[in-house]
């Protein structure tokens, strides 16, 4: 049986995704910064990326991405329409938020030169 979450809960989430998924972009990027061999910049972000998706599964937060399957449980008539949208809604709105306010603490913190 399903549940619907109150969508203060999901926005909350969301914007916790968007930090932890802005978080694992600044830690790439810091780590590449300084590397002029663009195969190992990119094998190094392929290597340390995944590890912000890890942290939005382990702390349950909610990405939009992720979210995008709910048009299977519509299909199987498990979720209405009207509640996926509702569901995207609060979800990348709080995504934006959460990658909106990670960005302006890294322009806070004078990191402005590491981000590409």
């Amino acid at each position: 049986m399903s549940r619907i979450a109150p969508a203060w809960q999901l926005f909350l989430l969301g914007i916790l995704a968007g930090f932890l998924i802005g978080m694992s972009v600044a830690a790439t990027n810091t780590a590449v910064h300084a590397i002029t061999n663009v195969s190992v910049s990119r094998i190094i972000c392929g290597l340390l990326f995944p590890f912000g998706i890890a942290i939005v599964m382990m702390t349950g937060a909610e990405l939009f991405t992720g979210n995008n399957m709910i048009v299977i449980s519509v299909l199987d008539r498990k979720a209405t329409v009207g509640g996926m949208l509702r569901n995207w809604m609060y979800v990348y709105l709080g995504n934006m938020i959460g990658g909106a306010a990670m960005g302006l603490l890294l322009w806070s913190c004078h990191l402005r030169n590491v981000i590409h």
